[in-house]
């Protein structure tokens, strides 16, 4: 009641369709569900796949397509190889002096030995 309540606040007496409303109550729904984490995001996340073929008529595929789209499967992947590597507690190695990427810019920098100039250089040896 209280969702139709806000949604009516919200949009008025707007000519708006009915799917719209629906829409709209979702989303408050969520917002509500997200901020105060009455169930786990990842529920809450996956609220419109369930709800808006329920309640429209829209089918599963459609309202699963933007789920699929490509930049979304990086950031999952990227979590999931995150996740993983908390779990094999392996974030201290990524994050160790020793890393590549540490090593990278100690090139960088200049402050690897094996790129300073030293008096048994070959250049320097003929001389």
């Amino acid at each position: 009641m209280a969702l139709r309540f806000l949604t009516w606040v919200l949009l008025g007496t707007t000519t708006v369709g009915d799917d719209a409303r629906v829409v709209g109550r979702l989303a408050i729904l969520m917002a509500a569900w997200w901020t105060t984490e009455a169930v786990p995001l990842p529920v809450t996340s996956l609220l419109p796949i369930v709800i808006l073929p329920m309640m429209t008529v829209r089918t599963i595929s459609e309202t699963a397509a933007p789920y699929a789209n490509p930049i979304v499967l990086l950031f999952v992947g990227g979590f999931l190889i995150a996740i993983a590597m908390q779990k094999w507690n392996r974030t201290s190695i990524a994050a160790s002096p020793s890393s590549p990427s540490a090593a990278s810019a100690r090139i960088h920098d200049g402050s690897c030995s094996a790129f300073r100039s030293s008096s048994s250089s070959p250049a320097s040896r003929g001389r």
